[in-house]
């Protein structure tokens, strides 16, 4: 059985055709076929029948196409094609030579393994003549279509050239005129079919017909993009001119032959070639100045700056670098037309092709080639070898201020030849990649626009009467949908110029899908997926692997420890990699080892993973990564409360490579730092299938966000994995999720619904016979219940739990309990009880070690010093416990030392000591956003500024004390109204 895609999708069997179904099933065959003998997973199938939303039975679409197909070909030749299942997809499995498209391949690749012209026409004549139409024709809609044959239908017309340049070179030029007509005017955007119908005009003695061909390429370019013609077709245009046909015609060496071959010139040597300066041409190759440029006014000012300034006798080399289609060639291009009358001896512009589409970089050899014959060197005196060109056009641009631009370059290599050497020149070199063997060259990197320039460009290319009534968010909804990337800026707004029946809320509409996004952003030549697939084809095997891998993160950024995670591969390989991506702009580093993706590429690396990584690999990873979050965030709680190991869930080591903290102020770096990519995580693994991780990184998470008071993120984290574990039947994390809800509520003064989660996990603590979680609700309760005035309930609840505590043998909670309990006493008016049971936990908190709980216990002690009138000793608890709170890193403890130190500097009249800790707790207050603390600190401003006789200010912080008491419900809102109506 065959396989015909390369025009209507089709299958024979000798010479009867296999009916492959309907439009839909037909596309499956077509990618299973393009794909033979590899996975195709189920979810690119769904993605390409259905490329704006699935339906909900997409799946089973699929399968029933699959299953059709399958029983269609056993019947026809189950002995040579069979059609398998895996978990993640389907595999075609037949000798790949029985598909039209592999066939195409395989003659090419022997057309260009050939050394004799004529094998090499037969061959690309039987690889063309395969083709029936557009491949794929009638099995998709045309933007899937092309999805799937952009590089095959690229692949054609290199082809198409190849052999035409074959036949030209064999002197076929009379048969080939109208064949290359057809195709220049089909493809204007192609110059190598303008360039071989001039040639093959010329050789038939049509010389006007060849210069008007040059003419029409010319105005169509300056019609359409504002550009001159490239170098090469200048060239031949020039050659034409000369009467030049000696088969060293420079175009027809670079395009015409798929591999340039040099012939002998006459060498000439450098006195011969000084002779000829004073005959040489000035220059001016600058394309055309980009009228609507817009933005970069830093790096402009940065380089003019140095063309200023510069006294180092040696030529100024400007390396810009930056992402695809950040605009470096048009910034270039401006910049050199806003220096160029500063080298009145010519500018000079040539595109290395480093990157661009089915073409061959240029080498040094070729381009020092041009660049002679662009200042007026005779063919005949252009040397043969490279390092002679180099010596010749050193020499010639000794004594002369010249600017050249090389646009496109690959890497050091291709420039480095090139490098002038004379003081008064300027180079400027734009690449994908940062040029750092340059040793001389001054890096300009261009990155993403700023909001406003990214606002102004899209304004300028549009026009202010189109926009006017537009509103600011939308235009800037749609520069942030384009990543602020001047290419596709220019792209969307070109787009939305040219269709006057759209609104802007329209265009925002249609890039707000994250699916179709890079879809939009596609216009003729212009196509932001494509420029960065050409970066993405430059790497290495290893370098794209990772960049496909790397789409699978989650969060906004990595390092290399959690890439080595992903990707399964050492730390050291991660950093030589991640640098390698950097080095070519397909990821940023804003801070040192901290790598992210523009918002744009990581689209393109999602659909580039989700198209060349099985389902199966992809899990994989990430389960890799996951597990690498959880363990490592598990190990920096372990070095933040060591005191607490027993209360969060037990990780098994894993085998990835895992940071080490040295210290707790290393571990609370690393949280800090990771705190968004573990939230992100944590989301992640709730939506997409691993509901332990979820629930083991809120359970392991609870006390570092308490303690950086990260109020808003615990929120969301434990409502999560509490979602998560009622949803999966998980009694014991729902159980944590409750207790961690309910101290969270607590904190942010929410006493009901505290208590209800208190209440609830205390039962399903007690269902799974959990005796430290029982014991904790207790304690919890026990608090709420003091802070609501029930004193005696309070001390019975701390009792049970102090009880608990000491059975499982939790030296912490029992000091934290031990606390609590002299908190009763103390409002109850024990004094002495209280002072007992606060050393009782402050020695019993500094025996295992938890600073933040001694904190709490030298806080409840200064209190008593206080109420007994010793206020110096009280003044040195809280001072300490400050220092505590400091050293830690625990906001909520730094705000209770700030307030106590105030109430006691105020009580022993020192009003202006008091007003200072005071207002900083108010400040901390207010971020942390507890009202029960907002609260206590307004009532105690209130009381200094009464004493300081501020009594306008003394009555707006009672009068928000009292709003805020009310809102939390508590006794003291009375307290302060009696106060205010006596004020």
């Amino acid at each position: 059985m065959e396989f015909l895609l390369l025009g209507p999708v089709q299958a024979r069997l000798v010479d009867q055709p296999v009916h492959l179904g309907a439009r839909k099933q037909r596309l499956v065959a077509a990618v299973l076929a393009l794909e033979v003998n590899k996975l195709v997973t189920t979810q690119r199938l769904m993605d390409l029948i259905w490329p704006e939303a699935p339906p909900p039975t997409a799946r089973g679409i699929v399968q029933g196409h699959v299953s059709r197909l399958r029983i269609t070909l056993a019947g026809a030749d189950a002995k040579t094609v069979s059609l398998t299942s895996h978990g993640a997809g389907y595999c075609l499995r037949c000798d790949a030579g029985r598909i039209d498209v592999h066939r195409f391949h395989t003659l090419v690749q022997q057309a260009r393994g050939s050394d004799d012209d004529t094998s090499r026409v037969a061959l690309l004549e039987q690889a063309l003549g395969l083709w029936r139409g557009p491949a794929l024709a009638d099995a998709a809609p045309e933007e899937t279509r092309l999805r799937l044959t952009q590089a095959l239908d690229e692949t054609r017309l290199l082809a198409l050239e190849e052999r035409l340049a074959a036949q030209l070179r064999l002197g076929l030029h009379h048969t080939i005129i109208d064949e290359l007509t057809a195709l220049a005017a089909e493809h204007p955007e192609r110059h190598q079919f303008t360039g071989q119908l001039m040639l093959a005009l010329q050789r038939t003695g049509r010389v006007s017909a060849a210069l008007q061909v040059y003419q029409d390429a010319k105005r169509l370019l300056a019609d359409e993009l504002g550009l001159d013609p490239p170098d090469e077709l200048q060239r031949l245009h020039l050659a034409v001119l000369r009467g030049e046909d000696d088969g060293t015609v420079p175009f027809s060496e670079v395009v015409a032959s798929p591999t340039p071959r040099h012939p002998p010139a006459t060498l000439a040597s450098a006195e011969d070639s000084d002779e000829q300066v004073a005959g040489l041409l000035v220059p001016r190759q600058l394309p055309p100045d980009i009228v609507d440029f817009t933005g970069r006014t830093a790096e402009l000012a940065r380089v003019e700056a140095v063309l200023d300034k510069d006294i180092s006798g040696t030529p100024v080399v400007v390396a810009i670098d930056g992402m695809a289609g950040m605009g470096k060639t048009a910034f270039a291009i401006h910049l050199a037309h806003r220096v160029a009358e500063r080298y009145p001896d010519g500018q000079l512009f040539v595109d290395l092709h480093g990157f661009a589409p089915g073409v061959m970089p240029i080498s040094p050899a070729d381009t020092l080639d041009g660049l002679l014959r662009a200042i007026g060197v005779p063919t005949q005196r252009i040397p043969l070898h490279t390092a002679d060109r180099e010596a010749l056009f050193r020499s010639h641009l000794a004594d002369r201020r010249m600017l050249v631009v090389l646009d496109n370059v690959l890497d050091e290599e291709q420039v480095r030849p090139l490098l002038p050497a004379a003081p008064r020149c300027l180079l400027l070199v734009t690449s994908r990649r940062r040029l750092v063997g340059l040793d001389q060259a001054r890096p300009i990197t261009l990155g993403a626009f700023s909001a406003d320039d990214a606002v102004a460009m899209f304004t300028q290319i549009i026009g202010e009467d189109r926009l006017a009534g537009e509103s600011a968010e939308t235009i800037g909804e749609v520069v942030r949908s384009c990543g602020r990337l001047p290419l596709a800026i220019r792209i969307v707004a070109s787009r939305f110029r040219a269709r006057p029946a759209w609104t802007l809320a329209d265009l925002a509409q249609r890039l707000g899908d994250e699916r179709r996004r890079l879809a939009e952003l596609s216009a003729g030549q212009r196509d932001v997926a494509g420029a960065f697939h050409l970066s993405y084809c430059h790497l290495d095997a290893d370098q794209r692997r990772l960049f496909r891998l790397l789409s699978l993160h989650p969060g906004a950024d990595t390092d290399g420890y959690a890439t080595a995670a992903l990707a399964h591969i050492s730390p050291a390989c991660a950093d030589r990699l991640l640098q390698d991506l950097v080095d070519v702009h397909l990821l940023e580093e804003e801070q040192a080892d901290r790598y992210r993706f523009h918002d744009l590429l990581k689209t393109y690396a999602a659909e580039i993973v989700t198209a060349e990584e099985p389902y199966d690999t992809r899990r994989l990873a990430v389960t890799r990564l996951l597990d690498y979050y959880l363990h490592t965030a598990a190990m920096a709680m372990d070095a933040v409360a060591p005191y607490e190991k027993h209360r969060r869930p037990h990780i098994d080591p894993i085998a990835a490579p895992r940071q080490d903290f040295a210290s707790e102020g290393e571990a609370l770096a690393w949280l800090d730092a990771e705190r968004a990519n573990l939230l992100a995580v944590a989301e992640y693994a709730a939506r997409h299938g691993w509901p332990t991780h979820t629930c083991r990184i809120s359970a392991i998470l609870w006390r570092y966000l308490q303690l950086r008071a990260h109020s808003s993120d615990a929120l969301r984290l434990h409502n999560l994995a509490l979602q998560v574990a009622r949803l999966h039947e998980d009694r014991i994390n729902e159980s944590h999720a409750l207790r961690d809800l309910g101290a969270l509520y607590w904190r942010l003064g929410r006493y009901p619904t505290a208590l209800d989660h208190f209440h609830q996990a205390l039962a399903l603590f007690r269902e799974h016979a959990d005796k430290d979680g029982e014991a904790y609700a207790l304690s919890s309760l026990g608090a709420l219940c003091l802070r609501s005035g029930r004193h005696s309930e309070a001390y019975d609840y701390h009792g049970k739990a102090l009880a608990l505590f000491r059975e499982v043998g939790n030296r912490s909670s029992e000091a934290y309990a031990l606390n609590d309990l002299g908190l009763v006493c103390q409002q109850s008016g024990w004094e002495a009880e209280a002072m007992d049971y606060h050393r009782q936990a402050l020695a019993l908190f500094r025996e295992v070690g938890n600073q933040a709980g001694a904190g709490y216990a030298l806080i409840e002690l200064g209190v008593v010093y206080h109420a007994w009138s010793r206020d110096d000793e009280a003044l040195d608890h809280h001072r300490e416990a400050l220092a505590i709170a400091c050293e830690v890193g625990d906001r909520n403890l730094e705000f209770e030392a700030l307030h106590d130190l105030g109430v006691t500097f105020h009580a022993t009249g020192h009003l202006q000591e008091a007003l200072i800790h005071q207002q900083r707790a108010l400040e901390l207050a207010s971020r942390l956003n507890q009202l029960d603390d907002q609260a206590r600190i307004h009532d105690a401003l209130a009381r200094t500024y009464r004493d300081l006789v501020l009594l306008d200010q003394a009555r707006a912080h009672w009068e928000r004390a009292l709003a805020l008491y009310t809102q939390l419900g508590v006794p003291e809102a009375q307290h302060i109204r009696v106060t205010l109506q006596a004020l």
